[in-house]
């Protein structure tokens, strides 16, 4: 019986971690449709965007919200901060290839 109860118990807990743990949007890496078709323009607005999107982001992962204790309690919040630096590692490489393309085709300067 006492086992039964341990089993379930682990089984809600281990559930439970899953949707604890945060989810980021994500940016997606730059494609060649993407380069070939886009304007300086469009260039500076996926930079401005690609920036707002790290710097909302780097906000939301410092307030304490109840899905992070939550996340803590069963999984010790490495979910979230796994989550949390894949969001950032993938935002990252979008703005960095948008610079490239920027810096190559002469686009003027955009606002940091």
């Amino acid at each position: 019986m006492k086992r039964t109860n341990l089993m379930m118990l682990t089984a809600i807990l281990l559930l439970g971690s899953g949707c604890a743990t945060q989810h980021y949007q994500r940016l997606q890496a730059l494609t060649y449709g993407e380069v070939r078709n886009m304007s300086c323009q469009d260039i500076n607005l996926e930079i401005v965007r690609a920036r707002t999107f790290i710097k909302q982001s780097r906000r939301h992962n410092d307030e304490l919200t109840l899905q992070d204790f939550t996340g803590f309690v069963t999984s010790l919040g490495i979910g979230n901060i796994l989550e949390y630096n894949e969001a950032m590692k993938i935002a990252k490489k979008r703005l960095h290839q948008l610079q490239i393309v920027h810096g190559k085709r002469k686009c003027k300067p955009t606002g940091k």
